[in-house]
């Protein structure tokens, strides 16, 4: 996974999936939810074009972060 152009993290998920990055303390965790794959067709509809996938994912202060 690529976040920003100074650093990289290993993904063990092979899955296609959502994350959660922390603002705070910087975690990433896997988001426990479908993939919304009517996305895909959505932008073709707009582009005219072909989506081979997408990436989405959520930012914002994790739990441990909350409870400091």
């Amino acid at each position: 996974l690529k976040y920003g152009s100074t650093f990289r993290r290993f993904d063990g998920n092979a899955q296609i999936h959502y994350h959660f990055v922390c603002l705070r303390c910087g975690q990433v965790c896997d988001v426990n939810m479908p993939v919304l794959t009517g996305l895909d067709q959505q932008v073709e509809d707009i582009i005219g074009g072909k989506v081979e996938k997408h990436r989405l994912e959520f930012y914002g202060t994790c739990a441990q972060c909350l409870r400091e």
